[in-house]
């Protein structure tokens, strides 16, 4: 009843509106730097700004608006799905610091969760260190250490970033994980 065919991957897309709102953000961003560094001017209200100072801040502001809108058009710009649900495994692709492979052997629970606000379809594996160990990102890695301490789970998958709605995702999720139990996939 519950068993899956093989070999049938569903593939979730990325949710490119939400992408696009982002990439309009960093490209204000970018304006907003370009406009203090064309313009200096029309802020020198007081003796400890100086013109450099502003121009300073436009020009970090410009840096980091440019590089967010890069990184949002390119991930708009991708065809590669968010993530790829097999019969042996989940690829999470949706460029959080615990993308990669998930075997079904390694989860244990798949949940609902919110960190500040927002909602995150969470993982929960029984070796939670293998995935922190992977991440050769020494600054991503403790984002995992303590996304593993806040939430019991380094893996942690932002609502916003697939296209598609998140309690249908952890059902869809959930009977993948009791096929493949029922079955003894390996």
């Amino acid at each position: 009843m519950l068993a899956m065919p093989q070999d049938t991957p569903i593939e979730i897309a990325r949710n490119k509106k939400n992408l696009a709102w982002y990439l309009a953000g960093g490209l204000l961003f970018f304006a907003i730097g370009l406009f203090l560094l064309i313009d200096p001017g029309s802020f020198l209200d007081s003796k400890w700004i100086t013109p450099f100072i502003i121009e300073a801040v436009g020009v970090s502001i410009m840096v980091a608006g440019g590089i967010y809108s890069y990184i949002m058009a390119v991930r708009i710009a991708t065809v590669f799905p968010a993530m790829i649900i097999s019969d042996k495994d989940i690829y999470d692709h949706t460029g959080t610091p615990g993308d990669g492979l998930i075997n079904w052997d390694d989860i244990s629970g798949i949940r609902e969760s919110e960190i500040k606000g927002k909602r995150y379809l969470t993982i929960d594996v029984k070796h939670p260190q293998l995935y922190i160990d992977r991440q050769r990102n020494t600054g991503k890695r403790k984002v995992l250490v303590r996304l593993l301490e806040q939430t019991g789970s380094p893996i942690q998958i932002p609502a916003h970033e697939v296209d598609y709605d998140l309690r249908s995702l952890i059902t869809l999720l959930e009977t993948r994980l009791a096929a493949y139990r029922l079955t003894g996939a390996r």
